[in-house]
């Protein structure tokens, strides 16, 4: 037999030992998601609305808040039978979660034992608990397993995360973790503690446990390749790269690929969801994970045009104990059209291109979001180490950068009328030099921090 296939029959078996709450139905969901990716768009609408209906009834039925916001509203849950009738529906908000006791979002006959607790980052600056119940986890865990395949990864092979391993985990779920990582042949590189001689360091585990594949923060990817480059390193070779958690821009993707000799793959994930999104092989948008998700793409509550920028409003189909329907996660993208190359029958949307929090207004009236300053300051990598946008008052931005070795002031200037250019000719600029821009505690940063009043769901976008 396959060694592979062994070590699939033994991490099956052995599954409870590994994992709390979960079992190895997810194993079982993944082999039905892998049959499920090849079916028709229509067939694949045809499970979205059968799981919504349900998920609908025992949200009316079961869940405190979701009866009082269908009643406020005058909807009922048989005038919900299709993704088209969601927008009779009113958005879920983090400031909602936030701000309410958690016992009105939760169903009144979840099972305790079956539900885990998970903590947001607040990138956002808003941070939530939520809770996914089994049958959510193990659909998350499958669809995760699906789209690693999708990238030449073989269930088995040698593989390192850029991740923080133990955070948050009681005893018991560490040692569950380390046997995990011990099957799934998983090694892990800390990602808060990247100074100058621990990357060293990093660079000598990567060349003796030679992984197929790496999967972490695009930042610490980032962070790796430019140190690669600038010790001159040529013999880290890594087949497969899976970058998530921030946006990749293509000079990055085409860093991390170039020093590490590898394919790049975007993954578009939350905690509450896990894995959102993916690349597929011809990486031509991102597959959603739409057994699992309904993905609604929205500007002032109506479905954008293809390729239009809209904010990112999910549904769960899987998670009964604490329904997220029409939650607004805070992102922007956009929806693409027409069949992917590689036959999948799952929708696509575009890359990320920052927060609905982030996004800056120029005195021209004119969005920019945090893609658009990686691209325009793509090219001073060796003037500005990183560096960030803030904005407080319309009319007025602050531009913090950390000096790369490169630096001089002549590129303040220069820079300061590259934004002036986008952003309006009397939008006032604020240069600030620092020695650190802090992350959040998962190991993010936020390129651009915006606190105008900004709703893509509404027709008033900012106020002066």
């Amino acid at each position: 037999m396959d060694w592979r296939k062994t070590l699939l029959e033994f991490y099956r078996e052995t599954f409870h030992l590994h994992h709390w709450v979960m079992t190895s139905n997810s194993i079982d969901l993944w082999e039905k998601l892998e049959e499920s990716q090849w079916l028709s768009r229509k067939q694949i609408l045809d499970i979205q609305h059968d799981k919504l209906q349900k998920l609908i009834w025992h949200a009316y039925e079961h869940v405190p808040y979701y009866r009082k916001s269908f009643d406020a509203v005058g909807v009922r849950p048989q005038d919900i039978r299709d993704i088209n009738d969601l927008v009779k529906i009113p958005f879920l908000t983090k400031e909602t979660l936030k701000k309410s006791d958690t016992s009105f979002f939760l169903s009144d006959n979840h099972n305790p034992n079956n539900v885990v607790r998970i903590a947001t980052s607040g990138s956002t600056g808003v941070p939530l608990h939520v809770y996914a119940d089994r049958t959510q986890l193990e659909y998350r865990y499958a669809a995760v397993l699906r789209n690693w395949h999708w990238t030449g990864y073989k269930f088995g092979d040698k593989q390192i995360r850029l991740w923080h391993q133990t955070i948050g985990m009681t005893e018991e779920q560490i040692k569950m973790e380390w046997l995990d990582s011990f099957l799934m042949r998983r090694e892990f590189l800390p990602v808060f503690e990247m100074d100058r001689n621990r990357l060293f360091q990093f660079m000598e585990k990567i060349r003796k446990y030679g992984p197929t594949m790496m999967d972490g923060y695009a930042e610490a990817f980032n962070l790796l390749s430019r140190f690669i480059k600038s010790n001159n390193i040529s013999d880290i070779e890594v087949p497969i790269i899976i970058s998530s958690a921030q946006m990749l821009p293509d000079h990055v993707r085409e860093l991390i690929r170039e020093q590490f000799h590898a394919e790049v793959f975007d993954r578009y994930g939350a905690r509450e969801f896990s894995t959102i999104a993916h690349e597929c092989e011809y990486h031509n948008g991102y597959h959603v994970n739409a057994e699992n998700l309904i993905v609604e793409i929205l500007k002032d509550e109506k479905p954008v045009r293809p390729k239009e920028m809209g904010e990112v409003v999910i549904t769960d189909l899987n998670n009964f104990s604490m329904p997220l329907i029409r939650y607004r996660i805070g992102d922007l993208s956009c929806v693409l059209e027409g069949e992917c190359r590689c036959g999948r029958g799952l929708p696509r949307i575009g890359k990320i291109m920052g927060r609905t929090q982030g996004v800056i207004v120029g005195t021209n009236k004119k969005f920019m979001v945090g893609s658009f300053f990686l691209h325009l300051l793509k090219d001073y990598e060796n003037e500005i180490e990183r560096f960030q946008i803030v904005q407080r008052k319309y009319g007025e931005i602050i531009f913090k950068l950390i000096p790369g070795r490169k630096y001089n002031n002549n590129i303040v200037h220069l820079i300061e009328n590259q934004f002036r250019d986008w952003l309006g000719e009397d939008m006032e600029i604020t240069t600030v030099i620092v020695d650190q821009i802090p992350m959040v505690k998962t190991g993010k940063y936020t390129v651009c921090i915006s606190e105008l009043p900004i709703d893509f769901q509404k027709n008033r976008n900012y106020e002066e």
